[in-house]
């Protein structure tokens, strides 16, 4: 910039409060009102490199937060979702740490009622294996402990083969007997079951726990050494 260049020309106020700093005819940042009187910014101050850098970072620490506010007014998120969302928009990674730890002081960020709200959502729309929950949270940026101590105490009454079995009724209980009764159909519905299960997140020993429940439900009775 030339020394002319560095001069503030004006301060415009916005409707939310805000001054835009005016060099000649371009705005080259917005500061909260606050800032600016603590910062002395004033018409006819002249700006160093390091007055602009500083300006520039004000600017982005307000895109940030509003950006950042935006996001959760929509719906909560973790900490590392909106880490990712304002990285991905181009914000600093300190400006964007910085704006995630003012959010999590203020409480607009808690992973852990996070963490629990999106685990009951999960159980009212129908549930599934620990590792489902587990792999949901862990996509959501939740940390291992906190992952770890939420579902200990929100899975803690739930027997996963009473689970598992939920699902099989309401996907496969109104099938026909004769689809179960008959080896080749039987093979067929049971390679689903064992499909399901293992897409909602139950293990290999509860999957065959619960098959063999909704089998001896139906009436189905197979003999030993018999798929």
């Amino acid at each position: 910039m030339t020394e002319d260049g560095t001069i503030i020309s004006a301060l415009k106020g916005t409707r939310d409060g805000r001054l835009r700093v005016m060099v000649g005819q371009r705005s080259i940042a917005t500061v909260d009102a606050l800032r600016a009187h603590e910062l002395d910014l004033r018409v006819g101050r002249s700006l160093t490199d390091e007055d602009v850098r500083t300006l520039l970072a004000e600017d982005q620490r307000l895109r940030a937060r509003e950006a950042a506010l935006r996001l959760l007014r929509v719906r909560p998120r973790s900490a590392q979702e909106l880490r990712t969302r304002l990285l991905a928009r181009g914000f600093d990674p300190d400006i964007s740490e910085e704006t995630i730890g003012r959010l999590r002081n203020a409480g607009l960020i808690d992973d852990e009622a996070f963490a629990r709200r999106l685990t009951e959502q999960m159980l009212r729309r129908g549930g599934g294996g620990r590792r489902l929950f587990e792999s949901r949270l862990a996509r959501a940026g939740i940390d291992p402990e906190i992952r770890r101590r939420i579902l200990d105490e929100l899975l803690r009454d739930h027997d996963p083969v009473e689970d598992a079995m939920m699902l099989l009724r309401q996907r496969f209980k109104r099938s026909e007997g004769g689809d179960w009764h008959d080896a080749s159909a039987r093979r067929r519905m049971i390679g689903r079951a064992r499909g399901l299960l293992a897409r909602r997140g139950f293990d290999t020993q509860t999957s065959i726990e619960a098959i063999e429940r909704l089998l001896a439900e139906l009436g189905v009775h197979i003999e030993e050494g018999t798929p």
